[in-house]
């Protein structure tokens, strides 16, 4: 699999402390190979991610990491185009996600990945 991106959450506030924006910024990564098309927060919360959507025309996600209140979350078998974290913080509620790592594969022009098949076997 290849390193599609880093994302780190990124919260905006104006003077007073309140927050004017949020949003994933990718940090790692060549441009554009994955996006991030939006999120959901904790119930009440503004941002607070827990759910990420993302999508990629070049590629098919094969894992996504999180980390988040002081927990990490990896799901190895990502579908849909949408992740959700299983992150909690040490009182064992629900954790905001800060920071996202994706790996995938290629795809090939059929709409297949593609997977590199190493033969170590020698005919004499």
């Amino acid at each position: 699999m290849t390193h599609l991106g880093t994302f780190e959450f990124v919260v905006i506030e104006d003077e007073e402390g309140t927050i004017v924006d949020c949003y994933f910024e990718q940090t790692e990564g060549e441009m554009d190979l994955v996006t991030i098309t939006g999120f959901d927060s904790k119930l009440d919360e503004e941002c607070e991610p827990i759910t990420v959507y993302y999508e990629s025309a070049e590629y098919t996600v094969g894992q996504v990491s999180s980390f988040g209140g002081m927990d990490t979350h990896v799901d190895a078998e990502p579908s849909g185009g949408v992740y959700e974290s299983e992150l909690e913080n040490p009182g064992g509620q629900q954790a905001a996600i800060s920071l996202l790592h994706i790996c995938g594969t290629e795809l090939v022009d059929d709409g297949t990945t593609n997977e590199t098949v190493t033969d170590d076997t020698t005919t004499l």
